[in-house]
């Protein structure tokens, strides 16, 4: 009796173990009007869908955007402001939720292209870029035999100046849970996400522009 008792509480907290993070980092994130944006990422040329990219943000960014939103107008201005809100912010979390299979080399390869979004829009500097980017093979090192699978979602999730990142397979199972502290950071990630050139800000603040 005993020996169940203790079985059943090493498999309850196994379990909690992986379903607590997913709790944790989207906790008092995407909870009001105007603070989620999403988007499906696409290779454009073959129109084959890669991800779905997801931005949660807290009540008081979400209230900023708010007030540019229901203005009801897109112009440039507009979309500059709420670029400089979000790359301004210090709490958001940006999700990638994989659509496909791929293998290490070709996740390494886009996690690489959108730092470098961030290169071209003057967010980080060249030698930033260098930084981080040569630490992506160690950071995301446990996916190496892996890949991602398709439902795989990877999480960045920014509070202050700390940079966390979980990888949370499509049956629940944790594969990597890390933490990088530093502005360089926050703000190479927050840049490949909402700078000018990163693959996914545009079609993110359209989403704002769209939602109820």
């Amino acid at each position: 009796m005993l020996r169940a008792l203790l079985l059943f509480f090493f498999l309850s907290s196994v379990s909690n173990a992986f379903s607590a993070p997913a709790d944790e980092l989207t906790r008092g994130l995407g909870e009001t009007d105007h603070s989620r944006m999403e988007m499906r990422f696409k290779v454009t040329f073959f129109r084959i869908d890669i991800a779905d990219v997801t931005a949660l943000l807290a009540p008081e960014v979400a209230a900023d955007l708010g007030a540019l939103v229901e203005e009801g107008k897109k112009t440039d201005e507009v979309e500059a402001l709420i670029r400089t809100i979000l790359l301004d912010s210090d709490r958001v979390l940006n999700t990638m939720t994989f659509c496909r299979d791929a293998d290490f080399g070709r996740f390494l390869k886009g996690a690489t292209r959108s730092l470098q979004g961030a290169v071209d829009a003057k967010i980080i500097t060249d030698e930033e870029f260098e930084t981080l980017s040569s630490g992506i093979r160690a950071d995301f090192s446990p996916l190496e035999v892996r890949g991602v699978k398709e439902g795989d979602a990877v999480h960045y999730l920014i509070a202050g100046s700390d940079l966390r990142t979980v990888v949370i397979s499509a049956e629940g199972e944790v594969l990597l849970d890390l933490v990088r502290t530093g502005e360089i950071y926050t703000r190479g990630s927050k840049g490949s996400f909402f700078g000018k050139k990163s693959q996914f800000s545009e079609k993110l603040i359209e989403s704002l522009f769209k939602s109820d």
